[in-house]
């Protein structure tokens, strides 16, 4: 064997992990909301799903959210600081504005707010990947909140 295919192939196989490391670390949750996930329980019979894709450097994050069945026009969603069963503070407002679904975004620095510990976005970012985030969205019958799901890994 030549020395040349031979480099060549060293080259590939060092090219390929990196390539799929790249391709690894963009990291994807989502939630699936209900109205007996609220804190407190919504009597909404709702349903809704929601996607979440973190950027490789962790300054942004890529959301999908949809619903179905609410009992009004959704009113404003956000990225809450709690565990499941607990009611925390805003920490990434998704829509602060009434807002049709479904609906696809970016969210970045720009629209976080700190809650507790939690102090900056990549703080945020490592809440939501610990599993104590959830996102929820907002009705006029349910100001509170209609339905709400927590973020988890994508499987």
């Amino acid at each position: 064997m030549s020395r040349k295919p031979l480099v060549a192939v060293v080259i590939l196989a060092a090219a390929i992990p990196a390539g799929l490391a790249g391709a690894a670390s963009s990291q994807k949750y989502d939630a699936t909301l209900k109205g007996s996930s609220e804190v407190p329980k919504s009597s909404s019979k709702a349903t809704g799903h929601a996607e979440f894709t973190i950027a490789p450097n962790g300054r942004s994050i890529r959301y999908e959210i949809t619903a179905k069945g609410l009992t009004g026009p959704a009113q404003a969603s956000h990225i809450h600081l709690g565990r499941p069963g607990q009611a925390g503070g805003v920490l990434i407002s998704i829509s602060t504005k009434p807002f049709s679904l479904p609906r696809a975004g970016r969210l970045t620095a720009k629209q976080f707010t700190a809650v507790g510990n939690v102090k900056t976005f990549a703080q945020a970012v490592r809440a939501m990947k610990a599993g104590r985030t959830y996102v929820n969205i907002h009705t006029m019958q349910f100001p509170a909140g209609e339905i709400r799901g927590q973020v988890r890994p994508h499987d």
